[in-house]
């Protein structure tokens, strides 16, 4: 099976937007939001709300919202294990089979652990076995992003629109392998 080009170039600056503001962060965003608009269009806006916050910031409050959103905050860590197994033995077994599931594809991510949002974004650019997406998203990163979702929209971050519009396009991957299609979510 192969990968639609746009799907993974989504799930690619998907996976840039998640991660620690870097310069050039502003470009990503706009041209997620160009790849969205047509066929997601609610994803799209989401990423506009914070394309807007983004072009307005300097990259030091970028990484300042960054911080206090996902490392201060655990209920918004961005570390999928930990909202599916707290800090426990269960947490360590779910990298480890990450980890093998990325030799696979020969996939290396650097500087984060395994469960990292953007990585498993950065994963699923590249996965191409459908069974194991579908998995990936439905039993672990839908769960975890909705406790994320809650916690982000109560203290008001930027990155409520970024963990929105994440959560938008994950269930409308799910929503495509349907009769009928994909939905506008």
């Amino acid at each position: 099976m192969t990968i639609n080009i746009t799907t993974s170039e989504t799930y690619s600056l998907l996976s840039a937007i998640t991660d620690y503001p870097q310069p050039g962060l502003e470009v990503k965003v706009r041209h997620c939001v160009e790849l969205l608009d047509v066929s997601l269009p609610k994803a799209a806006k989401e990423l506009r709300r914070f394309l807007d916050f983004v072009e307005k910031e300097p990259q030091s409050r970028l990484e300042e919202i960054y911080t206090s959103t996902f490392d201060i905050n655990p209920i918004c860590a961005p570390y999928i294990g930990h909202h599916l197994f707290g800090e426990t033995h269960k947490r360590g077994d779910f990298m480890v089979r990450l980890k093998g599931d990325f030799s696979v594809y020969d996939y290396s991510p650097e500087g984060e652990l395994p469960d990292h949002l953007s990585v498993l974004l950065g994963f699923l650019s590249v996965l191409d076995d459908e069974h194991s997406a579908r998995t990936l998203i439905s039993e672990c990163m839908l769960p975890a992003l909705e406790k994320m979702e809650a916690g982000s929209s109560k203290d008001g971050s930027a990155y409520h629109s970024v963990i929105r519009a994440v959560s938008l396009v994950l269930k409308n991957k799910l929503k495509t392998e349907l009769p009928g299609g994909a939905q506008n979510v």
